[in-house]
């Protein structure tokens, strides 16, 4: 069964940001002198990464401002060379649009970054309706709000469509909207991750999804 209306996030999902978020983290740690902590930074990595700066290492309000900056500075400068979509999304979303299945995308970044986000320009053609969530200044994300954007959007019911994402609160997003969700395990998160969240389907690569989505 080929899916008709189908939900993306960005980070770990279509694009490939894992070095970049990664290297980002430890240039916080290099300059402020802290010790890195995998398990930490895994817990926020490709949702609000700078997040662990205040859950694992207490920062104040004006430590955090200082470590959000030299992230965001090393983050956009990594950005520039090693933001590349999965190999395989970009014939897969042409597949879809092709097939003529409805494409949205769903992300906890601001417009301009996610498509910035995007070295291949070309992607955007494929991307449809990008929704972005609400301007918060809590480090928390939910997004229900954002996947409910998109399934309007898209013109269809919550049941007609389905989430796509690597991390947790990509699933929550999906199933407090009402869509099905697929997890994928390539990404920040795991296949343990989308197990205890329940997802229902879990793919491991890229051409495995492509194969879910068209009903391969």
């Amino acid at each position: 069964m080929a899916f008709t209306h189908v939900i993306f996030d960005v980070d770990g999902t279509l694009v490939d940001t894992l070095y970049g978020v990664h290297e980002s983290y430890l240039a916080v740690c290099r300059e402020m002198g802290l010790t890195p902590n995998e398990e930490a930074y895994q817990k926020n990595a490709g949702i609000r990464t700078p997040k662990v700066f205040v859950d694992y290492y207490g920062m104040d309000e004006g430590e955090f401002a200082k470590a959000r900056a030299i992230y965001g500075k090393s983050y956009e400068a990594l950005a520039k060379f090693d933001n590349d979509t999965f190999p395989g999304v970009k014939e897969m979303l042409m597949d879809l649009q092709a097939r003529g299945i409805k494409v949205a995308v769903a992300t906890a970044r601001t417009r301009d970054v996610a498509v910035r986000m995007f070295r291949d320009p070309e992607i955007a053609n494929y991307l449809g309706h990008i929704a972005t969530a609400p301007h918060s200044t809590s480090l928390d994300v939910d997004k229900v709000p954002t996947v409910l954007t998109c399934v309007e959007a898209l013109h269809a019911k919550p049941e007609e469509c389905v989430m796509v994402g690597d991390r947790f609160v990509d699933i929550r997003g999906g199933k407090g909207a009402g869509t099905k969700t697929i997890g994928v395990t390539y990404g920040f998160g795991t296949r343990k991750e989308m197990e205890e969240e329940q997802a229902d389907y879990i793919v491991d690569t890229v051409e495995e999804l492509h194969k879910l989505l068209v009903g391969e």
